[in-house]
C-alpha cells in the first residue's frame, strides 16, 4: 500500500506505544537513579568529613568544597577501571 508524503502509515500505531512504553520506564527509572545517587553522595560526604576531621584534607575541603568532589570521581574512576 503506497502512502502520502505526511500520512502516518498503519505501522506508526505499535510504534509509537512501544516508544510511549519505554519513554515511561525511562521516565520512571531516572528519579530513582537521581535520589539513589543524591543519597549515595550524602552518605559519602558525610562519612567523608567525619573521617577525615582534624586533617589537612578537611581544611581544604571546607576551602574548597568541590574539591571533595573532584576527589570522589578519581576515586570512583579508579574504582570502576579495575572492575572494568
Amino acid at each position: 500500500m503506497a502512502t502520502i508524503p505526511g500520512q502516518a502509515s498503519q505501522r506508526s500505531g505499535p510504534q509509537l506505544r512501544g516508544f510511549a512504553r519505554r519513554a515511561g520506564r525511562f521516565g520512571c527509572a531516572l528519579p530513582q537513579m537521581v535520589v539513589a545517587m543524591k543519597v549515595g553522595m550524602l552518605i559519602y560526604h558525610l562519612n567523608l568529613e567525619r573521617g577525615l576531621a582534624g586533617t589537612d584534607f578537611a581544611v581544604l575541603h571546607t576551602k574548597y568544597p568541590v574539591f571533595g568532589h573532584w576527589m570522589m570521581v578519581a576515586a570512583w574512576s579508579i574504582i570502576f577501571m579495575v572492575v572494568a
